[in-house]
């Protein structure tokens, strides 16, 4: 989409303390060519008058003012009609006029909302942050780039409190997508990626795509398949992420027949079959697709104990943990993307067989996971054996005082960069750690790419 001058509205609201003190109103700059080449290269940040508490002091962190947002916007209306009439984009017809009337639309309902929020919410300070690749004239926008880039998620009070569904506040929940950018939109015009999607077509809502795939069995042929694109922030924290895996049972899903089935209190889960220290391994199609991010959620029960890293001695073809290994590649050749590991109890007296997080910290994890994992123990002080049911895994709720493994704001949701950019199936290892008093129950997994 060369020539063509993408405007990206994002707002970001966060709340801030009283400033330290009064400060002068800084003048503000008019765009212009300098102001380009003076910013960081993507952001370009509108600021207001300093806030005030009637103390003396330095000056505090600016505001925003509604009528310079407005300003603002008229400034990058004007440029970008500019740019329509003399760039359009014929590659993509959605990008020209009927795009940018639909991207007004949405400034002015989010020029509302910062209107209503000023005047409803204390203590709060608005920033506009205009992400642009080329708003001064004679400037060319850079080509897209695939590489995975990353975008903060709200704070934990502005997620949903259901599990598998967080989302952004409404304020930049993108719109219906316009249907005159016709890729993935059937099986004559299927997309090389959701991400290629998005780029026709900014409003793209989450849903199913007509996707170019590798065809199963004939070499060097291609294929189309209807497959989930989430074109929100929700899940992997980008948009543009297509979902390879999905696996929830209690939805009348059978597991997979390399698991085993368990039905507690109402859930079925999908567990560990085999006997003894062992994997059980699914594998999931990436269908040639090319990515570097890899995201999902997994949401699991424990039932007796769980071994954490207590054999972190060991390598990543081998049981390495009581829980779920998620790997790249083929099982000669595995590269770790991450791994939900079950541990004993909270307290010291699980020993090395607790998370490394628990009140009482266990075994660190082995060095080809990182900093790439999330663990959680079913149990605080004692565990009998049962399934428990009471406390799920890795959901971030339920841990003991003094634990830090419900710390990560982003759980039971992980996203991870792979080393380099590759077209290879995930795998899936369901694992027990050490006996068969231990095992692993998993109500809902699913696994994204770009």
């Amino acid at each position: 989409m060369k020539n063509f001058c993408k405007i990206v509205l994002l707002v970001l609201l966060h709340t801030v303390s009283k400033t330290d003190g009064k400060g002068t109103e800084p003048p503000t700059p008019p765009i212009n060519e300098s102001h380009c080449a003076a910013s960081t290269g993507n952001h370009f940040v509108v600021v207001g008058p300093p806030g005030r508490d009637g103390r003396d002091g330095p000056p505090g962190p600016p505001g925003v003012d509604i009528q310079e947002l407005r300003d603002l916007i008229h400034i990058l209306t004007k440029e970008e009609m500019r740019n329509q009439s003399d760039h359009g984009n014929k590659e993509c017809p959605s990008q020209n006029g009927t795009l940018l009337i639909e991207m007004l639309q949405e400034i002015r309902e989010i020029t509302k909302a910062l209107s209503a929020t000023a005047q409803t919410q204390t203590q709060q300070n608005v920033n506009l942050v205009v992400k642009y690749d080329a708003i001064c004239p004679n400037h060319t926008a850079p080509p897209p780039t695939t590489t995975a880039t990353t975008t903060s998620l709200p704070t934990s009070a502005m997620v949903n409190s259901t599990l598998r569904t967080p989302s952004l506040p409404t304020l930049i929940t993108p719109r219906s997508g316009n249907s005159k950018c016709i890729k993935g939109r059937s099986a004559d015009t299927p997309a090389d990626s959701c991400l290629e999607i998005l780029k026709c077509d900014y409003f793209s809502k989450s849903g199913y795509y007509w996707i170019k795939v590798k065809h199963p069995t004939e070499l060097n042929k291609v294929t189309s398949l209807l497959l989930f694109c989430s074109m929100d922030y929700s899940a992997c924290n980008l948009r543009g992420a297509m979902r390879v895996a999905y696996l929830d049972p209690s939805q009348n899903h059978s597991c997979p027949s390399a698991l085993g089935e368990t039905v507690q209190s109402g859930k079925k889960l999908c567990t560990v079959k085999s006997t003894g220290l062992t994997c059980d391994s699914v594998q999931f199609s990436t269908y040639g697709i090319r990515h570097q991010r890899v995201c999902g959620q997994a949401i699991g029960y424990a039932y007796y104990w769980g071994a954490a890293f207590h054999y972190n001695t060991r390598t990543l073809n081998d049981a390495y943990t009581t829980g779920l290994s998620i790997t790249s590649g083929p099982q000669n050749d595995r590269t770790h993307v991450w791994t939900y590991a079950s541990g004993n109890r909270d307290v010291s007296s699980g020993g090395s067989w607790n998370c490394p997080c628990a009140s009482g910290p266990g075994n660190n994890p082995p060095t080809f996971i990182g900093h790439d994992y999330l663990c959680e123990s079913g149990a605080h002080t004692s565990n009998p054996a049962k399934w428990y049911m009471e406390n799920p895994l890795w959901d971030g709720q339920g841990c003991y005082t003094g634990s830090s493994c419900c710390s990560t704001s982003r759980m039971p949701w992980f996203w991870t960069d792979l080393p380099d950019v590759t077209d290879e199936d995930l795998e899936v290892r369901w694992c027990r750690g050490h006996t068969d008093s231990q095992n692993i129950g998993i109500e809902h997994l699913e696994l994204y790419i770009r």
